[in-house]
């Protein structure tokens, strides 16, 4: 069913690469193109890439050479173009998902864009919006992270970050509230940078790169400037706040790793911790953190506050970094992925940690 859907003449090229790329890595393809699994049920699947189906489930007209079949995203029943919500929306350049009109109006609100209040006085909001998984959203979700961190009297910020399909039925609503001759109509990419004033003005940047050179231009020494052109390695998730470590559960050791979520060596070592809490759940529980890159290795420095002085690993300068905590506060750090992997086989040998530890995963599956 799912190669038949990535294979389906409704889907772009980059579309059907994802979902091929889903297939592979073993991601429901849910999570590609957006599908709520909530919303379809096994017939309706089983449907997909069904020939027999002649006519449209809305309105029962035929399907032939000018009237084609479009699965609709949420419920999976085929339709005609004229019984599609979501191409009445559709903007050149823009290519929204098939969605039918009776299920629009809950895909719309489940995808909708968080609100927007008023801007607080004396400050500029800073908005950002663009499909959660492109490099050049991450970047200037960053670059606006850093200036509100650093310039916290003067920005605020608001970003907008949904999958690709949801982001660009999302722009064709906000380009069409454009003036006509706004250059930023035909607005196509992500992401979308625009700021907001105070007295309810606005003034759209655009790009990521529009964005790095306004902020070169209008704020040179800030950390954001300085950190623009390395900001962020593709797939690296924005900055995200450390979960808090809690107290350790009686009679259990909490395995902790931390690591930047692209390390092929910090996803081993977070899954292999994993599946030993999973195999032991009354011996083990996890904590983990993987934040991008350059904000791992500023956490490490914090971190490296909490060891003595004479530890060898107040030089660790690697990705991860795996440590034990007890329920009585005690900590005993094992060092990297292969520290981890010895330590395993040491204490627990024959385990699925074990067995499959020194295997767990390609850098892009951190599906456990």
């Amino acid at each position: 069913v799912l190669q038949n859907l990535a294979c389906s003449y409704l889907l772009t090229p980059r579309q059907r690469r994802d979902i091929r790329c889903s297939l592979h890595e073993g991601v429901p393809v849910f999570f590609i193109t957006g599908v709520d699994p909530n919303c379809l049920n096994i017939d309706s699947k089983m449907e997909l890439g069904n020939s027999t189906h002649t006519t449209c489930a809305s309105c029962g007209s035929q399907f032939g050479l000018f009237k084609r079949k479009h699965h609709c995203k949420v419920c999976s029943k085929l339709n005609c173009s004229d019984c599609l919500a979501s191409f009445e929306l559709a903007t050149p350049g823009i290519f929204p998902p098939p969605v039918c009109k009776t299920c629009y109006p809950s895909y719309n609100k489940q995808e909708g864009a968080p609100p927007r209040g008023p801007v607080a006085k004396g400050k500029t909001r800073l908005c950002v919006a663009g499909y959660e998984l492109s490099p050049l959203y991450s970047r200037a979700y960053n670059l606006a992270w850093l200036l509100v961190l650093e310039h916290g009297d003067k920005f605020e910020f608001w970003t907008y970050g949904p999958d690709r399909s949801g982001f660009f039925v999302w722009l064709s609503g906000w380009t069409s509230e454009l003036p006509a001759d706004s250059p930023y109509r035909s607005h196509s990419t992500s992401p979308l940078v625009w700021l907001e004033k105070d007295d309810g003005t606005k003034e759209i940047i655009g790009g990521r790169d529009n964005f790095s050179e306004w902020v070169k231009t209008n704020y040179p020494n800030s950390k954001a400037n300085l950190k623009s052109g390395s900001l962020l390695a593709i797939l690296e998730p924005a900055r995200t706040p450390v979960p808090p470590r809690v107290s350790v559960s009686s009679g259990k050791k909490r395995i902790c790793v931390a690591g930047y979520s692209m390390s092929i060596h910090y996803t081993r070592a977070r899954n292999i911790a994993v599946l030993l809490a999973r195999q032991y759940p009354d011996k083990y529980e996890t904590w983990n953190y993987g934040p991008s890159r350059d904000a791992y290795f500023d956490w490490l420095e914090i971190w490296k506050t909490e060891i003595p002085a004479e530890s060898p690993f107040a030089s660790h300068h690697t990705s991860p970094i795996v440590w034990l905590e007890d329920d009585k506060g005690q900590k005993e750090v094992i060092g990297g992925r292969d520290k981890l992997v010895e330590w395993t086989k040491k204490n627990q040998p024959g385990s699925d940690a074990d067995q499959h530890g020194d295997k767990l995963l390609n850098p892009f599956e951190q599906n456990l």
